[in-house]
């Protein structure tokens, strides 16, 4: 019996070594001690299964059994404040550091229980053994939806000839974002900038085109990008809609009654706005400091406490006092370091890259999620040393705002569509635990003003009896 306890702390302590000597970039060793920790709860009072995990991470390229442990109801397990697929967290904690979610891993013929992630109620045991899924090549994934630090120079994959889709949902999700598998497709091989489904129509020669519509008849789509043609950005229908010379009635001042969101920089008619960008820092639902604008690009928004050097080019958090500071905000601000990048592009869009080695940063474009197909409430996961290129369009703003069909109802409810939310640590909304962006600890809320200029012109340029609803 002693024996066994002895062997069975022997293999206790190989996990932890395991974890000590394992080094990646954006994780750190709590998370990584709390998994082991929630492993070994789950696996210590079945016989032989710890080891059996020993002898596989000791031994890496020997056949090995299914480790399994059974699934929660959603599927995932909780370990410090993320929630994430059980196979996903130890194939990044002992075989791919860098692996992003569960897209990227098929199981092995190998495997008895591989994660499905269906609604499959009669799946009673999750395997986890890293050395049982295989990964799918990087190359597959466009840049544009995950992006990298390192281009790979590595030739594309030739794209296959059709894709099964969901009976329900129609996109499929690659890392963090969820799209129609030919827009995916066609911007990977063919239109490099392409926005959205709606610039794409099939060819004479596809026997199997997109439907977006509700026809759940349809078994299969073709994602060859030969296969679609472009519409020309001139003719674009519904949200995108033509550039116009704007129309010469009389200045008509705003009725009184609109309200700005209470978390959003205040802005008033006629005002001028010389900053490309304004932003506010919140502690959960209280707003700290005041607006830093920013005149320049790049714009750095960190967690240090000395930006006299360029400091019309940061905004430091950590110069902010908040009398009523709670701790985990603290901890929070303690781990923003060298924080986020705002770019200005030269045609007026904004980019965002996560400058910090190890704080995992939250971002909310409603445009963005708008162009892509995606509800308004989407949160990306930006993790360290990534970036979204282009989280807002400017012109497409222009074409919604020089739309000559807009009401004055229309073209107010554009001013949303200006504003980027950002949390650190934390996120927020269905994936994250927090319902909104208020019950996380450091958030900002950026409003792009240029828009906003465009949205107030137009605004003075409506008759009257489109600034009022009849009775």
């Amino acid at each position: 019996m002693n024996d066994y306890h002895d062997r069975k702390s022997f293999n206790l302590h190989v996990l932890r070594s395991k974890i000590v000597n394992w080094k990646q970039g954006h994780e750190d060793n709590e998370h990584s001690q709390r998994a082991v920790d929630f492993l070994i709860k789950k696996l210590k009072n079945s016989d032989g299964v710890l080891d059996s995990l020993a002898t596989v991470l000791l031994n890496p390229n020997y056949p090995s059994p299914c480790i399994t442990i059974p699934p929660s109801v959603d599927k995932r397990i909780q370990i410090v404040y993320r929630k994430e697929f059980p196979h996903v967290v130890y194939c990044r904690l002992w075989r791919f550091a860098d692996l992003q979610n569960y897209h990227e891993l098929v199981p092995s013929s190998q495997c008895r229980y591989p994660f499905s992630p269906g609604n499959n109620r009669n799946q009673k045991l999750v395997c986890i053994n890293p050395y049982h899924y295989d990964r799918i090549p990087s190359q597959v994934l466009p840049s544009i939806i995950e992006p990298r630090i390192n281009n790979e120079n590595t030739p594309p994959t030739p794209p296959p000839s059709s894709y099964s889709p969901d009976q329900f949902d129609k996109r499929i999700q690659i890392v963090y974002r969820k799209e129609f598998p030919h827009v995916v497709y066609c911007r990977l091989w063919r239109f490099a900038d392409l926005q959205n489904y709606h610039e794409l129509v099939p060819s004479s020669k596809c026997r199997y085109p997109f439907s977006p519509g509700n026809n759940r008849n349809q078994k299969l789509v073709c994602i060859n990008p030969y296969h679609y043609d472009r519409i020309p950005s001139q003719v674009l229908p519904s949200i995108i809609e033509p550039r116009i010379n704007n129309e010469n009635t009389p200045p008509t001042p705003p009725p009184s009654s609109y309200s700005p969101d209470q978390y959003s920089p205040q802005w008033t008619h006629h005002q001028i706005l010389p900053p490309w960008c304004t932003i506010n820092y919140y502690e959960y639902s209280n707003k700290v400091g005041e607006q830093f604008r920013a005149s320049s690009s790049p714009i750095i928004v960190d967690g240090y406490t000395s930006p006299y050097r360029n400091f019309r080019k940061r905004f430091s958090l950590g110069l902010l006092e908040n009398v009523k500071r709670q701790k985990g905000v603290e901890y929070v601000r303690a781990s923003i370091g060298r924080g986020i990048e705002l770019i200005e592009e030269p045609n007026g869009d904004v980019s965002i890259r996560n400058r910090s080695w190890s704080c995992s940063v939250f971002v909310q474009s409603i445009l963005y999620n708008r162009l892509n197909g995606l509800s308004d409430s989407t949160v990306y996961h930006l993790q360290s040393r990534r970036s979204i290129p282009s989280i807002f369009n400017l012109s497409i703003i222009t074409q919604l705002v020089n739309n000559p069909s807009a009401t004055y109802e229309s073209i107010l409810d554009l001013t949303k569509l200006c504003t980027i939310q950002v949390s650190f640590k934390y996120g927020w909304g269905y994936d994250f635990g927090q319902r909104e962006i208020t019950s996380t600890p450091c958030w900002l809320s950026i409003l792009i003003n240029e828009p906003l200029r465009l949205i107030d012109t137009r605004l003075q340029q409506l008759q009257p009896q489109q600034a009022t609803t009849s009775s």
